[in-house]
């Protein structure tokens, strides 16, 4: 993987942290800029695992498409969602500049689109775990979201055999209930941890954890 995709994902990472225009609603999205190495790693991880070239793979709230642009690398093609409308337009650019660049086959699929990183017929459920947890913002923020993404992209979710999502820490349960219950059998689920230390650092190692759907067993890695 060419530090070609690295420096575009740290460029983008860099223009997304002083836009402050953008600041607040970014924040409240709970978008966080992974350290492309991280993500080189993490795709690297993936390989090793032996999937083929036809594998699909879905990023639930992709940002400015890190994961997207490391798949679509080694010729996996995505399908990425976002709520935020302007780190999808970030995306899309990355991974123009990408094909232009060469870093990328120009036929390797790369779709993104705006919206609840959810499916709709599931949102009802999910507004009822957050409000078990007493989460007001949780509870009131899937119907702010507008777009379908999952109608526009024409994908359901048992579509794919990776799927990668960098959840809010209350969300990780139902988060792993839901893909439980939709990922089809031996589907690769990349789950980072959110950090929780407001001192955690671009650089910083990472946990991450790595499980087949239907495998009770998770490989945790800390890069």
């Amino acid at each position: 993987m060419s530090q070609g995709i690295r420096d575009i994902l740290n460029n983008s990472n860099y223009e997304i942290n002083t836009d402050s225009g953008n600041k607040r609603e970014l924040n409240s999205t709970g978008f966080y800029a992974l350290c492309p190495d991280r993500l080189k790693y993490l795709t690297e991880e993936v390989i090793k695992l032996g999937l083929n070239s036809e594998t699909l793979s879905l990023d639930m709230g992709c940002g400015n498409g890190g994961f997207a642009l490391m798949a679509a690398a080694v010729g996996f093609n995505s399908f990425d969602i976002d709520a935020n409308s302007f780190l999808i337009d970030k995306a899309r650019k990355n991974f123009r500049l990408a094909v232009e660049q060469d870093l990328v086959d120009s036929s390797t699929i790369c779709k993104f689109a705006v919206g609840n990183m959810y499916p709709e017929y599931y949102l009802n459920a999910y507004e009822e775990y957050a409000k078990n947890l007493g989460n007001s913002y949780m509870e009131s923020t899937p119907r702010k979201i507008k777009g379908e993404p999952y109608k526009e992209l024409g994908i359901k979710i048992s579509d794919f055999g990776i799927i990668y999502c960098f959840p809010w820490s209350e969300q990780r349960k139902f988060l792993t209930n839901f893909l439980a219950s939709e990922a089809r059998d031996n589907a690769i689920l990349i789950l980072p941890h959110r950090p929780t230390d407001t001192n955690f650092t671009y650089s910083d190692k990472l946990s991450v954890e790595l499980k087949k759907v239907g495998d009770s067993i998770w490989k945790k890695i800390i890069k």
